[in-house]
């Protein structure tokens, strides 16, 4: 094979989820680009001992699209989604045991509508993981008879707005497979989190599944209550809430910091619940002024966020209704997905993580952190990154020539109109960082979409948006990534130059600075440089 089809056929980790106990790791690997293998789209599920060097190993052959997955309360299995009913159309929840055998389905085989989320409910089951523990997801209903015919006559014609396929909330028993359906009203339910007790689930939901529902009419949070039935609104939010999280008496939720439009930085809100289940209002809790979150997890009786910091991926540990945050890990590349949870039987925290170098392909890591920490990440009580899987030793060994000479550096440079720094990853065909080359490279100047989306440091072969870069780099060109105004990363008044068409005004400004500063600085051959965008 090429090297291009040993890409192409490389296997990137995701989804990592950490064991109740702290000891192992589950996670799905999947093609670089989500791209099929012959007629369907493929993934397999791995496991891994944490702190144990290099101990993956597959648990599904990858024959199906098997992802998402999360681990039972006893921890001896796992929950996951997969199309294994109906390959390539079919979704649903399925059980398999770490120690060996089939999997089995949880839900209806035979289902078409996707599953959007899933979470094992707390403090369900009886501690054996196989009699009464339960699973809350959330889907539409099953296509009728009559809208199947019509597909299969091809007299499929759709009216906007009619026959909306709204996601309910459900439950089901993990053993006896019987499933509830929770919430059923006509709008279209899109993320939840359970209470820590698992007597309350709470929902956010849009009016429609329409992609721009959630700008025209906003978001709405919910508490939905077991043991009365009861599903009480709790607040409206103008535009998008993402991840949301339930610790302790609070619900936290990543929106914009200005919430009446996308075009600004994320920050985390909290709905405080400490006086009730009642509609109430919510509140800034932290991050979107000079950074931009990402991502929350439950982490004990903390929040654990992942922000991006400038060119940083990080991930912090917020406390209670503290804004003061403490640093559990950080790097100046990409952090593609992470979990996090506190080690049962100290107060140390473990992190799974994927991420990737500029020649090295993603792989799954742990450490474990001293939240006591004064400078968190990799200084003081934090155990050496240690790396699960070799996913990409097969590319490394075959093709050493082309990945070794494959360096990152960032560049920094003021506007045009000197009101902002801006920033940039530039990735050079060498083995080595230098602040000025022999000479220029040809260049291809890469544009991010969104426009909130930055680069930083990846695996250079797989940068996002483009496998022609790979052929680039490997002929001896240079590519560049400008982070514009509009970008993520640096913060709210970063972010909204992205309103109104700013990006096409100081941000095509800012790519021609960088440009402009790249030429002066030695690294681009202004003779042989060209750009692409691609994005939303």
């Amino acid at each position: 094979m090429s090297f291009l089809q040993d890409l192409l056929s490389l296997p990137v980790p995701t989804y990592p989820h950490i064991s109740p106990d702290g000891q192992k790791i589950v996670y799905s690997t999947s093609l670089p680009y989500g791209h099929k293998t012959g007629d369907h789209f493929r993934s397999a599920l791995w496991l891994a001992e944490t702190g144990k060097r290099e101990s993956a190993r597959p648990l599904t052959a990858g024959e199906f699209n098997d992802r998402e997955p999360r681990w039972c309360p006893d921890g001896r299995g796992i929950v996951f989604l997969s199309d294994r009913g109906k390959v390539g159309e079919g979704c649903a929840v399925y059980r398999l045991s770490i120690e060996g055998g089939e999997a089995w389905p949880v839900t209806e085989e035979g289902n078409s509508r996707g599953i959007d989320r899933v979470e094992v409910l707390p403090g369900s089951g009886r501690g054996d993981g196989r009699e009464g523990a339960k699973l809350v997801y959330l889907s539409a209903d099953e296509k009728s008879e009559e809208v199947k015919a019509r597909e299969r006559e091809k007299d499929d014609a759709r009216v906007w707005g009619e026959d909306w396929a709204y996601n309910r909330l459900r439950m089901v028993d993990l053993d006896s497979r019987e499933s509830t359906t929770l919430v059923r009203q006509d709008v279209h339910l899109i993320d939840l989190a359970c209470s820590e007790d698992g007597s309350k689930i709470a929902v956010s939901w849009v009016r429609n599944p329409d992609l721009e529902a959630t700008y025209l009419y906003g978001t709405t949070v919910a508490v939905f209550e077991l043991a009365t039935k009861a599903l009480t609104e709790i607040c409206h939010f103008a535009t998008y809430l993402t991840d949301l999280t339930w610790v302790g008496d609070n619900l936290y939720s990543i929106g914009p910091a200005d919430e009446t439009t996308a075009a600004s930085s994320q920050m985390v809100f909290s709905i405080d619940l400490s006086t009730g289940i009642k509609r109430k209002g919510y509140t800034e809790q932290a991050y979107g002024e000079v950074n931009c979150a990402m991502k929350l997890k439950r982490l004990g009786t903390a929040l654990a966020v992942g922000i991006q910091d400038g060119m940083a991926d990080e991930i912090h540990m917020l406390e209670g209704r503290r804004r003061e945050s403490r640093v559990l890990f950080t790097q100046n590349q990409t952090l593609d997905a992470w979990d996090a949870i506190v080690r049962p039987d100290s107060d140390e925290v473990i992190l799974a993580l994927s991420t990737s170098s500029p020649s090295h392909p993603a792989e799954v890591y742990t450490m474990s952190v001293s939240p006591l920490s004064p400078d968190g990440g990799r200084g003081a009580g934090t155990d050496p990154i240690t790396p699960l899987s070799t996913h990409g030793q097969n590319l490394l060994t075959t093709y050493p020539n082309k990945l070794n000479r494959i360096h990152s550096q960032f560049l920094t440079c003021p506007s045009a109109d000197g009101t902002v720094q801006l920033d940039a990853t530039l990735f050079l065909p060498t083995r080595q960082s230098t602040t000025r080359p022999p000479h220029p490279f040809p260049t291809l100047v890469t544009l991010h979409g969104g426009p909130y989306y930055r680069f930083t440091s990846t695996f250079a072969p797989l940068i996002p948006h483009s496998i022609f870069t790979t052929l680039l780099l490997t002929a001896g060109y240079a590519i560049l990534l400008p982070n514009y105004r509009g970008s993520s990363g640096r913060g709210r008044a970063f972010a909204e130059f992205g309103k109104n068409g700013g990006s096409g005004r100081e941000g095509y400004d800012d790519v021609i600075a960088m440009t402009s500063h790249a030429v002066r600085e030695g690294f681009v051959d202004p003779a042989r440089v060209g750009a692409v965008y691609k994005g939303s």
